[in-house]
């Protein structure tokens, strides 16, 4: 595996980091929406199914 491609998997591992993390913060402003860790694992599995396909190329 290159370098870029190393770089690229840290920043996608970091970026989904951040969102899943910024998706746990905001029900946390309105808990009577949802559960904070429900919409951060749910946010998560959302971004992995749309990256992964474009990864694994």
């Amino acid at each position: 595996m290159s370098s870029l491609n190393l770089l690229v998997a840290l920043l996608l591992v970091v970026v989904t980091i951040q969102t899943a993390l910024a998706l746990a913060y905001l029900p946390h402003r309105h808990p009577g929406a949802i559960q904070p860790l429900a919409l951060a694992v749910a946010g998560t599995a959302v971004m992995a199914a749309v990256v992964m396909p474009i990864a694994a190329r």
